[in-house]
């Protein structure tokens, strides 16, 4: 589907990589995007764990990959259940938006790899 629009795995992972990066600062920042509150601070460790895995994804870490589905799909999960709470709503909705991108984008090049013999 992505390579017939010229995507590669490659540009698929690094996009991921590039997405949990953008994520991992956004989650760190909340508190002073909003307030400092007991939610927005509670995001600071996750985003430190994204933008980690981001980062290893860049510096061609591979099992950062599978822990990035793994991780994503929790905190989106987490997201949808706590949402409404003392966080920007735009704020909340663009996590998901990237959470969801980015297991489609690292999901994509996980099942399109080539097969190893």
């Amino acid at each position: 589907m992505l390579t017939k629009l010229g995507f590669t795995i490659r540009g698929a992972v690094m996009t991921g990589a590039d997405l949990l990066l953008v994520t991992g600062i956004l989650h760190m920042a909340a508190f002073a995007i909003h307030e400092a509150n007991p939610d927005t601070i509670r995001l600071i460790p996750y985003g430190a764990i994204y933008f980690a895995l981001g980062a290893l994804i860049r510096f061609g870490h591979q099992a950062a990959r599978t822990w990035s589905l793994i991780v994503v799909a929790i905190g989106l999960f987490g997201a949808l259940i706590t949402f409404g709470g003392n966080i920007p709503t735009l704020l909340q909705i663009s996590f998901i938006v990237i959470d969801l991108a980015i297991l489609f984008f690292l999901g994509w090049a996980r099942l399109n790899r080539p097969e190893e013999s």
